[in-house]
């Protein structure tokens, strides 16, 4: 079987020993259906492949030794310690005994990246594309964190695109809406909160999610009212209005 599981990150996780954590990597995420693990973390399913004897897991997560949000801590030298999409295969037997655990970099890309979110159509089904928060690297101070940059990954071709905010900018977890249709999974918008340090406001930003990298990307760019800033780590998921206008 062929999973994926996501623990968040701004929430926090149970303290390892510096060996064990290095092992673990933090949380994962792809496919979602959500729901609460034991330590508190979100946890979300992917489409399985072959059986019940195979498990796949997108892993990424911060050194979270200290307990606490630390940008300085989130930018260290050793890049092992950021955060970053893996992918780790777990073959199991027929008893469910694990037989062998590999794990390997997704799409190659080597940025720290946190918060991926694919099309919440495609939960439970095979998908191509993955949205993520990641850093553009362009600052001297704080290259790593806080993000900067929206990041779209096609896991087939392994091609790589990104959108960034201007300087001293930064984002919260992008969000996917669908147009309605399935005819093809990236034809939506993404929702980003973008926080402006220097002038100490928020927007709404509205990205075209097939044009990604491509000029033209950018729908919409909302003011926020200085009263109704968003909160840093701001994050949820776009639900129909069938259901719920916006889950938080």
């Amino acid at each position: 079987m062929t999973m994926t599981l996501l623990s968040s990150p701004e929430k926090k996780l149970p303290k390892l020993s510096r060996n064990r954590a290095s092992d673990l990597e933090g949380g994962a995420r792809q496919r979602r259906t959500k729901s609460e693990g034991k330590d508190g973390g979100e946890r979300q399913r992917r489409w399985g492949e072959s059986g019940w004897k195979r498990w796949k897991i997108l892993v990424e997560g911060y050194d979270w030794q200290s307990g606490k949000l630390d940008p300085s801590m989130m930018n260290r030298k050793e890049e092992n310690l950021l955060p970053h999409l893996v992918q780790v295969s777990i073959n199991l037997d027929a008893n469910g005994e694990c037989q062998e655990c590999s794990v390997k970099s997704l799409n190659e890309w080597k940025k720290a990246s946190d918060f991926p979110v694919i099309n919440q159509d495609y939960s439970g089904a095979k998908n191509t594309y993955i949205y993520a928060a990641t850093t553009s690297g362009s600052r001297q101070a704080l290259p790593h964190f806080p993000f900067d940059t929206v990041l779209k990954l096609n896991t087939l071709n392994k091609s790589i695109h990104t959108w960034s905010v201007g300087s001293r900018r930064f984002i919260g977890e992008p969000i996917f809406v669908p147009k309605g249709t399935q005819e093809e999974e990236d034809n939506g918008y993404i929702l980003v909160v973008e926080y402006a340090v220097s002038t100490q406001r928020c927007y709404l930003v509205v990205l075209s999610s097939k044009k990604i990298g491509e000029t033209g990307a950018l729908v919409a760019r909302l003011e926020v009212p200085r009263s109704l800033n968003f909160p840093l780590g701001f994050h949820g998921f776009w639900a129909p209005s069938s259901t719920s206008v916006f889950h938080i």
